[in-house]
Order: C-alpha cells, then structure tokens, then sequence
C-alpha cells in the first residue's frame, strides 16, 4: 500500500484488511453453517410471494389455502464451498493494493463470477440442467455481474456481513420472483399474509 499511498499507506490498509477478513469468515461461514438458513429464507420468500408451486419442487408445503406453511426440504443442500471460489478470491486480494481501479477490478471480476451463486437455490428449485443454466446466466450476464459486486460490496462490510448476506438473499429471491412473475408463472393467492412467519422465524433462528 506505501507503494501507490506513500508514507499514508498503513491508513488505508487497516480498514482493507478488516473488510476482506471479514469476507473470508462470511465465505466460510456460509459454507459450513449458514447454507441451510438462507436456503430456507430464499424459500419462504418465494413462498411469500405466492411461488408455492416451485418451492413444491424443493420443500414441503403443508396445510391447505390460507393454512399453507412451509416444511421440510425435499432436495439435497446445495455445496456453498468451492476451492475454486477461495483460490480466486485469495488471489484477487492484492488488486485492492491500487486505489480505486484495483478495488473496481476486484468487485467486477469476483462479482461476474459469484453472481450467478446467488441464484443457485433457484436453479436448483427449476431443475436446470449444467446447460440451461449457463444458457440463462449468459442472457443476465449484466444483472448477475451488478448483483454480485453489489453482494461483495456488502460482504466486505465489517461485524454486519452476516447480516447483510441474507439481505442479499432476499433480494436474490425477489429477482426469482419477478423473473417468474414476467415469464407466467402462476401466483398462489391462497397464501396468507402470515407466511412472513417463515421468515421471523428464521430470524429468531440466527439470534
């Protein structure tokens, strides 16, 4: 950092330093532990938002109309850890030694690649083949990459990046929804309002 800030260089490092460690234990977190909550957040906003059917395809929906809650889930856990993932964004680190332009780069290039991550639950949920599925990122390639530097920004925000990572989720969520929404999928009315129970309780669930 003295290299490109001078004398002032450790100023700027400190916070740096704080933001990508903070990134690494929220990667790792989500890998080991945090995997099975927003899955199941992601779920119960899809549920939410009246998408019964496809949440059908990965959980049991019990009870019948206004009665519907989500149960347990029918599909394997998705594996959240990659070595792949790691190594890359290990690797990318020092690009945030150049002011402004390294951390731009490094956003844009982790962001283009993780994007599409946030979606993998949907995926999962719509039964896409390894082919349908780079077919359908390819034609969001923009929206994924924007949505994935958006997501690291927040991951890089030290002591609330857990936090954050499931508002990312929710708004992962609320993009399938309207991408659904627009291509005709049917909306179950029935739902209650009280299926935003799903998501209190697991909120209670992180405390």
């Amino acid at each position: 950092m003295c290299l490109f800030n001078g004398p002032l260089g450790f100023v700027t490092v400190v916070p740096l330093i704080l933001s990508e460690s903070g990134a690494i234990v929220l990667f790792m977190a989500r890998a080991l532990w945090l995997g099975p909550a927003m899955e199941e957040t992601f779920d119960a906003v899809l549920f939410q938002q009246g998408m019964t059917q496809l949440v059908s395809q990965g959980r049991e929906v019990q009870g019948e109309g206004s009665s519907k809650r989500l149960g347990k889930a029918l599909s394997r856990p998705l594996n959240r850890f990659t070595k792949e993932g790691l190594v890359r964004y290990i690797l990318s680190l020092p690009l945030n030694a150049i002011p402004i332009v390294g951390t731009i780069f490094f956003l844009f290039y982790n962001g283009k690649k993780s994007g599409p991550s946030q979606h993998e639950r949907y995926f999962q949920l719509k039964k896409m083949s390894a082919e349908q599925k780079a077919q359908f990122v390819e034609s969001r390639r923009g929206s994924y990459t924007a949505f994935g530097m958006a997501s690291m920004v927040l991951n890089m925000v030290p002591g609330v990046s857990v936090l954050l990572a499931f508002a990312t989720t929710v708004g992962a969520a609320l993009w399938a929804c309207d991408i659904e929404k627009k291509s005709g999928a049917p909306v179950d009315t029935s739902v209650s309002n009280d299926a935003s129970h799903e998501l209190t309780e697991t909120g209670k669930k992180m405390e």
